[in-house]
């Protein structure tokens, strides 16, 4: 894209952005019974598309944890965990506007399909933000991996239960993770802690998660205004995100 405008470029990467959600959107990981096989196939040539490296493990047959990483300036510091799960939930076809793993895009923009906030598209929005960030000739000084896990759904026993007792994820050396939160529309982030409990809403101004005395930190996000029940236009404004805690911490 080096004789494309900044503009096109841009809007090249939202284009490519958008079109590797439908297809990961597409993919039915849906219980019971969930086939990994179509998910790990995505994540393995997502990783290739970025040149980096990736691992999948079967620490229970059948439920593979994927792991792409992108090695820091730094490897030795601890890292930094994106986590996302890979497993959707049932789905009533009749009650569906479109085939729940159509992907369907509307004129408007509306995408629909099981497992667009659920969690889909926050697993495509760390891709993303890496690739633009590599596009940009970003790099950080910490490792970043980002983690795809089975059986969310079903509470994850064989997923990250099992996962993090491993030295598999020991030697991933974490420090910090972000795991499921809320698709926003705007520049405000529900933060939780504990499950379906907000605890603070705060905004990109530079003072994202300093009412829990833990820093201060500018953060941005990759963001999609996704769906599943169709009320939300797709919009998406990619930002700065993974800079995030890898200078701060």
């Amino acid at each position: 894209m080096s004789s494309l405008s900044a503009d096109q470029k841009q809007a090249a990467l939202e284009t490519q952005a958008v079109n590797n959600l439908r297809e990961y959107l597409q993919i039915p990981s849906v219980h019971p019974n969930v086939n990994y096989d179509g998910c790990v196939k995505f994540l393995e040539k997502q990783a290739k598309s970025l040149g980096l490296p990736i691992q999948v493990h079967e620490i229970v047959k059948g439920k593979p944890v994927v792991i792409i990483s992108w090695v820091g300036r730094e490897p030795s510091l601890p890292s930094i965990m994106l986590n996302s799960h890979m497993d959707v939930v049932p789905v009533f076809e009749d009650k569906w506007t479109y085939k729940p793993f159509s992907a369907h895009m509307d004129e408007q923009g509306n995408i629909y399909a099981r497992g667009a906030q659920d969690m889909k598209s926050v697993g495509i929005q760390y891709l993303e933000a890496i690739r633009w960030l590599m596009s940009k000739g970003v790099t950080l000084r910490r490792t970043l991996h980002v983690t795809f896990v089975p059986d969310e759904e079903i509470g994850g026993k064989d997923g990250m239960a099992v996962f993090v007792k491993t030295n598999l994820f020991k030697n991933l050396n974490v420090c910090f993770a972000l795991d499921e939160g809320m698709a926003s529309e705007t520049d405000v982030f529900a933060l939780y802690y504990g499950e379906r409990s907000i605890w603070r809403k705060s905004t990109t101004s530079n003072m994202f998660l300093h009412d829990a005395d833990l820093f201060s930190l500018s953060i941005t996000i990759v963001q999609y205004h996704l769906l599943e029940s169709g009320k939300r236009k797709l919009g998406f404004y990619l930002k700065y995100l993974i800079t995030l805690f890898s200078e701060l911490l």
